[in-house]
């Protein structure tokens, strides 16, 4: 079984030798081994190659979203072009104030914060709710 192996390892051994060197083997066996041994070559370079390949295109991923920010303003120009002949009309609904002491409270609350005075100092007669288009 050693000597097998051995015999074995000696012809693949001849057979990349032969590979390198251009040389011809007399035997059959030698020349299927350097056949196999140039088909692997071959297809380890492939693997590799391939590899190579993804990882580039892989890299090139970071580029995208700057390309789609650039299509989204063109078309935001675009759209904005097309409502500036438009005319836009807001349609306001009334809603029902006794509901909404909350919310009066609350915003009573946040403008006297931020103007620093006294929440009793203001009077809010009507809540609209605007509807934006995102």
């Amino acid at each position: 079984m050693k000597n097998r192996r051995k015999y074995i390892m000696f012809l693949m051994l001849t057979g990349i030798l032969s590979l390198l060197t251009g040389c011809e083997s007399n035997s059959n066996l030698g020349k299927e081994i350097s056949a196999a041994v140039g088909n692997t070559a071959m297809g380890v370079a492939i693997v590799f190659f391939i590899l190579i390949f993804l990882s580039f295109f892989i890299s090139l991923f970071r580029f995208i979203p700057m390309i789609q920010e650039k299509l989204q303003r063109k078309q935001k120009e675009t759209q904005g072009e097309k409502e500036g002949v438009i005319e836009k009309t807001s349609v306001f609904e009334e809603e029902n104030m006794v509901d909404d002491l909350e919310l009066v409270a609350v915003i009573t609350a946040a403008i006297a914060a931020a103007e620093g005075t006294r929440p009793d100092q203001y009077i809010v007669r009507s809540i609209r709710k605007v509807r934006r288009r995102k």
